[in-house]
């Protein structure tokens, strides 16, 4: 996160922290709870968003294209 732009530092990449935390939130809650389709479809949807934002830190040039392939 230190390679983004200060002006997307906080906002862009904050976003993707914070959905990182809430994939592994509903990971947790997914091994405890009997009814693991809702956490597992809304981690599902964080994944998609967390891919969708890569990209775009990827074509937005804030991450290199060997970090984007790492990711």
């Amino acid at each position: 996160c230190e390679t983004f732009p200060k002006s997307v530092r906080f906002t862009f990449s904050g976003r993707i922290a914070n959905l990182a935390l809430d994939i592994l939130e509903l990971l947790i809650e997914a091994i405890y709870n009997k009814n693991k389709k809702i956490p597992l479809t809304q981690i599902n949807m964080n994944l998609e968003k967390l891919r969708v934002f890569y990209r775009l830190a990827f074509e937005r040039k804030y991450i290199s294209s060997k970090q984007f392939e790492y990711i």
